[in-house]
């Protein structure tokens, strides 16, 4: 009455193997805390690894100030970080509060719900770092933000998105179609100011890090050599654990770091000299 004993598992290569050569497998665009949560490794230079943010208008206008110093648009009666917005602004912040793209439950959709929560103070979670460096949803807001009048969001002839165009292209959206290189130069700061907060708020450095994760793997080595695999497999165990928080940690760091370079490198061209046109 017993359950069938398992049979054989055969699994097929669609091309020669070397004997040795180790079977490996894909995972999938995942990142890093999936692949710890559910797989218990970190991968390193994760293309698809990225930390989630959770946002409101102040923390962006915050993030704006720590690259530049960066004033508001200069409208007379206009203050960015304010209680007051320009009715474009408005508009354009609601559109894309309302995306279910980057929204968690328990915090951006948590807002919609309360009464009289005024719309600069709605929150959004959004993502930095990963292949797109920034979602766009993150990028809508930046340029919201850094938009002095709605002529800057204006969509170029032809765009598909009509007057979303700006909202939705991300950083995607090619330099020499932007109606205002000036607020798309000060999207770029306040995206770089974002990694420099999240950053920061990581207890330790890059560098720091990357001593610990080091430091750690040679106590393992170490633990393993003198007490043999199977002596130190217990004892091991909890190395293995902290190295692989070390290493999650730094990897977070770095794809942020990488986000910002990404960040820097748009701003530097949004504020280089247009070449001088040729003569008549």
């Amino acid at each position: 009455g017993g359950a069938a004993a398992p049979g054989p598992l055969l699994v097929r290569a669609n091309r020669d193997m070397r004997p040795g050569e180790p079977l490996e497998i894909c995972y999938g665009p995942l990142d890093n805390d999936l692949l710890l949560l559910d797989y218990g490794f970190v991968m390193e230079d994760n293309p698809h690894d990225h930390v989630e943010l959770e946002v409101t208008w102040d923390m962006l206008d915050a993030a704006r100030e720590l690259v530049g110093g960066l004033s508001a648009p200069t409208s007379a009666d206009v203050q960015l970080g304010s209680s007051r917005l320009q009715p474009f602004q408005e508009a354009a912040l609601q559109r894309i509060l309302d995306w279910d793209d980057n929204n968690s439950a328990t915090a951006s959709g948590s807002d919609k719900t309360k009464p009289g929560v005024a719309i600069k103070d709605r929150r959004k979670v959004v993502k930095l770092g990963g292949s797109l460096r920034a979602d766009k949803s993150l990028v809508a807001l930046c340029r919201v933000m850094n938009a002095g009048r709605s002529e800057d969001l204006v969509a170029p002839a032809g765009a598909k998105e009509g007057q979303d165009f700006l909202l939705r292209g991300g950083l995607d959206v090619a330099l020499d179609v932007l109606p205002s290189l000036p607020c798309e130069a000060n999207t770029a700061r306040t995206l770089l100011g974002l990694c420099v907060y999240a950053l920061g708020q990581f207890p330790t450095g890059m560098a720091e890090d990357q001593k610990l994760v080091a430091a750690e793997r040679a106590r393992l080595e170490a633990m393993l050599k003198s007490q043999g695999d199977a002596a130190a497999s217990g004892a091991s165990a909890g190395l293995v654990g902290k190295e692989l928080s070390l290493r999650y940690r730094l990897e977070k760091k770095k794809c942020v770091s990488a986000a910002a370079r990404s960040f820097k490198e748009r701003l530097q061209r949004c504020l280089a000299p247009a070449p001088a046109s040729g003569p008549a």
